[in-house]
């Protein structure tokens, strides 16, 4: 199991240039903004690694778009998706099962990345592309039972800007709150976030350029 920074109840930031900190519910979003550019980048405001890399997963990764089954009617997914991982480290959601794909050089270095400043070895990613604002993810958690539920999620993003709106799980609890993530932009959701709340990307009609998400995760291996 990976070795995990956070410690349940402690309101902390991973990182030490101060993200804005958003609770709700007793849950801790930490928004790092423009982290590519300014942690990553060789200077603050470097707009070379996030273009580079936003050009490299567009281009290089095993995009594929799934189908599901609702109401006795089959639909594809309004955007496209890959699953990367270590060996082992199995996924399904909404009935759909994935192996992982080795991980990329580009993953690997963002991977790195995010371990140099979180201290947790993340060994899955969820990527997703959106290739334009009618592109969405609906109201969802990530909690799978293979996902290791005291580690946070670091979720990457590159590409337009777009909403990401959390409410409560709890249907009579009318709470909503929202963030524009943009190029670069880093959110980290510690837990109990995906047991308490859910996260959806709606529509935005304007938008007509494309976005990935990489949200990097802890998965409880079969290999452990």
């Amino acid at each position: 199991m990976v070795g995990l920074v956070y410690t349940l109840g402690m309101q902390h930031t991973l990182f030490s240039d101060g993200p804005i900190q958003h609770t709700m519910l007793g849950c801790l979003v930490e928004h790092h903004s423009r982290f590519v550019q300014n942690i990553v980048g060789k200077e603050p405001g470097d707009e070379a690694v996030a273009k580079g890399w936003m050009s490299s997963l567009k281009d290089g990764l095993e995009w594929h778009q799934d189908t599901i089954r609702l109401f006795g009617k089959s639909h594809l997914i309004p955007r496209l998706n890959a699953w990367y991982g270590d060996d082992g480290t199995d996924f399904a959601y909404s009935g759909i099962p994935l192996k992982p794909i080795p991980w990329t050089k580009e993953l690997s270095n963002i991977r790195m990345a995010l371990f140099q400043h979180t201290g947790i070895n993340f060994n899955s990613v969820l990527a997703n592309l959106y290739r334009n604002g009618f592109d969405k993810m609906g109201w969802h958690s990530d909690d799978e039972s293979q996902m290791c539920p005291q580690s946070p999620i670091a979720s990457l993003s590159l590409g337009a800007s777009r909403k990401m709106q959390f409410k409560s799980k709890d249907a009579t609890n009318r709470e909503r709150w929202e963030v524009l993530l943009e190029h670069g932009d880093l959110l980290i959701m510690y837990p109990p976030t995906q047991e308490v709340l859910k996260h959806c990307i709606p529509v935005m009609r304007r938008v007509t350029a494309p976005r990935i998400n990489l949200t990097f995760r802890s998965h409880i291996s079969i290999l452990d």
